[in-house]
Order: C-alpha cells, then sequence, then structure tokens
C-alpha cells in the first residue's frame, strides 16, 4: 500500500512538471483553461471540473470560463459556487470558501449528478485573485492530503499562465485597434524599422504613392516615398547623409511626392523615431 502511494505521488509530480512546461507554451486563453482542468481532473482522478475567473476590478463577480465533464445546459445550476467568493490580498493559507460543502450539495441536487467530494484551489499571482479552480468526485473517496498538495502547487503555476495569457490577449486586442486606427487615418501613415525599411505603410498613403502596402512592405522607404525637391533633411533620402534623428520630438520635411506615371503630389512629412530603454533607434 505504500509502495503504490508512494509510486503515485511520483507519478503525480512528474505529471505537474510536464503540465506546467505544457502551460508556459500556451498563450489562447480557452485552450490553456481546457488544459488546466483536464491536467487537473486527471492528476486526482476527478470527474468534473470548472474554472471561474474572476470579471476584471470587481472582486465579486466570477463566471465559468472552462468547464470539464458537464455538458454546457448544466453549467448555469453551479451559480452557488460563484457568489461570496472571498478576495484575499495577503496570501493563500487562510483562504477558503465558506459553507463549501453545503453549496456542493446545492449544486449537486440541482444538477442531478452523484458530487459528493470538491476542492477549490485560488488563482492567485502577487497577491490578486484571478479566479478559482474546482475539482469534483463522485463517491464518499475524499481528495486526500497529497492531492491537495499537488493541486496546490499546480494551481500557483496555472495562475502565472492565465495572467500571461490574458495579458496576451489585452496586448492583442490593444494592437488590432491600434492596427484598424493606422489603416483607416485620412492621413498616409508608415512604420519604418531602425534601417528604414518599410513596416507597415496604410491605404491613405498607398493611395499618395500608387504602391500597393503588399509591395511596398519590406522596401527601403525611400523606393516608396520618393521626395523630389525637398526642404529640410529628408530622412528616405536615396544615397543621402545620415540624418541625425531627435531624442525627442520630430523631423519635418516638406517635398514633391514622385508618384507612378510622373504625376507629382506636394506634401509634408513627419518623422517621430521611437527609441527603447537603452536608447536604440526601434522604429520611426
Amino acid at each position: 500500500m505504500i509502495d503504490y502511494q508512494l509510486r503515485q505521488q511520483l507519478r503525480q509530480r512528474e505529471y505537474l512538471l510536464e503540465i506546467s512546461r505544457a502551460m508556459t507554451a500556451r498563450l489562447d486563453l480557452p485552450s490553456l483553461l481546457r488544459l488546466i482542468l483536464e491536467s487537473a481532473a486527471e492528476m486526482v482522478q476527478g470527474e468534473v471540473g470548472l474554472v471561474a475567473l474572476r470579471a476584471d476590478g470587481d472582486n465579486n463577480n466570477f463566471r465559468i470560463a472552462a468547464s470539464y465533464g458537464l455538458p454546457a445546459r448544466l453549467l448555469p445550476r453551479f451559480a452557488p459556487l460563484l457568489t461570496d467568493i472571498p478576495y484575499l490580498a495577503d496570501g493563500t493559507a487562510a483562504w477558503h470558501i465558506p459553507d463549501l460543502q453545503m453549496r456542493l450539495a446545492m449544486v449537486a441536487r440541482a444538477v442531478g449528478l452523484p458530487l459528493q467530494q470538491i476542492v477549490a484551489l485560488p488563482l492567485i499571482v502577487e497577491n490578486e485573485l484571478l479566479g478559482v479552480i474546482y475539482i469534483f468526485r463522485a463517491g464518499s473517496a475524499a481528495f486526500s492530503l497529497n492531492d491537495q498538495q499537488v493541486l496546490r502547487s499546480f494551481a500557483d503555476q496555472a495562475a502565472i499562465a492565465v495572467r500571461n495569457a490574458r495579458l496576451y490577449e489585452e496586448v492583442m486586442a490593444e494592437k488590432k485597434r491600434l492596427d484598424a486606427i493606422i489603416e483607416h487615418s485620412a492621413d498616409g501613415v508608415m512604420i519604418l524599422d531602425a534601417s528604414r525599411r518599410i513596416q507597415v505603410i496604410n491605404r491613405a498613403l498607398s493611395a499618395m504613392t500608387g504602391w500597393p502596402a503588399e509591395d511596398a512592405v519590406g522596401r527601403p522607404c525611400y523606393q516608396v516615398l520618393n521626395l523630389q525637391s525637398v526642404q529640410g533633411f529628408d530622412l528616405c533620402q536615396a544615397g543621402g547623409p545620415p540624418v541625425d534623428l531627435p531624442q525627442e520630438g520630430s523631423l519635418y520635411v516638406e517635398g514633391e511626392l514622385e508618384r507612378p506615371g510622373g504625376t507629382r503630389l506636394t506634401v509634408g512629412v513627419t518623422y517621430t523615431p521611437l527609441y527603447d530603454d537603452e536608447g536604440e533607434l526601434v522604429n520611426v
């Protein structure tokens, strides 16, 4: 019996290490939450699982973000587990959900499943409660002390992965908003890398220059923004002397933009350099 328990504990810890590595590689939140639930349930032979996430800025508002072993139609009946969840800002040592067994009994009656055992694991990063993992068992076999210890370690790793995935979602959402603003701007906009090759060109500048975005991206900017009769120092001048970019502010030039077919358009161009924390040029 002791040998079996030791083997089981070793398998759990090896599995925990393997899953922790897999979690750090996932930035898609729905996929990550499914992996978290499936892994937690498999580690301790749980039949059913839920992840409830807290809404940003609202300590009392939780929603079911993922489930395991449950049809979607039953999820609203788990509402008793989404209320009065304590928000503990100073760690997890004293964290517990009050009347958890009573809530479980209410849920079991509502869903018609023989759920008798429950463990609730807080997802906490830097004293911020992100959510709760619930794992359920049918029958009378309680979660052992080792099961709970393994799950707590797992929840610590899962919380970090969830936070990273949510941050990634926020960054990607902000990028989409900025991309939309740039693309639909009435002004011509382009973004250059440090070697002054075009990374982004919006539709307004494509219309001005006659260069489709798919042809312009990756080219030196002077090939696309071909200015003649320049007044000032043009950053994109071919073969010209290096331009001393300001550490703050912008560089402004005026000139005639030569377009395909020989037509010209008088334009003003503002170049704004962007530097990293070490003062190295990143973009213009």
